[in-house]
């Protein structure tokens, strides 16, 4: 395993795990994040977005494996890893970075379709991670899977 690889895998289990310090700690301080949200986030904002769906939905899990690497550059890595977001809200979502209301519990599952996370790498720290668009895999399948049509505005 390339330490790109494990850097991605530990990143994903101490997402999974509600370890956000850890977390935030393998991400570069200039990390994006897109594909998934309506538009991208900075470093910030996808620990807070993060957070609070792990603060909703207790249980969540990216089911995250197959991490591999794709490419490396002299200035970075390039690797990919399949994530399956599944989760069942047991709190009030509140994800202020999506400029969404409070969405209260609706004790819903949350099962979306699995993806391909693309993850850069600079200097041993994700730079980005681009998600591939997969028909209801986004964050807007999430919440019509809670049963609110309410859109980010972000």
């Amino acid at each position: 395993m390339t330490a790109a690889t494990e850097t991605v895998r530990d990143f994903m289990m101490a997402l999974e795990a509600g370890q956000f310090d850890r977390a935030k700690g393998y991400l570069a301080d200039s990390f994006t994040f897109s594909g998934w949200t309506p538009g991208p986030l900075n470093r910030e904002d996808f620990m807070t977005v993060m957070s609070g769906l792990k603060s909703s939905m207790p249980n969540l899990s990216y089911h995250f494996h197959g991490a591999r690497e794709l490419e490396e550059k002299e200035q970075d890595n390039q690797e990919i890893g399949n994530v399956q977001i599944t989760g069942k809200q047991e709190n009030a979502l509140n994800l202020p970075p999506l400029s969404l209301p409070p969405i209260p519990q609706m004790a819903q599952t949350v099962s979306l379709p699995p993806t391909h996370w693309y993850f850069t790498l600079q200097n041993n720290l994700i730079s980005r991670i681009n998600v591939e668009h997969v028909h209801d895999g986004d964050f807007h399948a999430l919440l019509n899977q809670l049963g609110t049509d309410v859109r980010p505005i972000q």
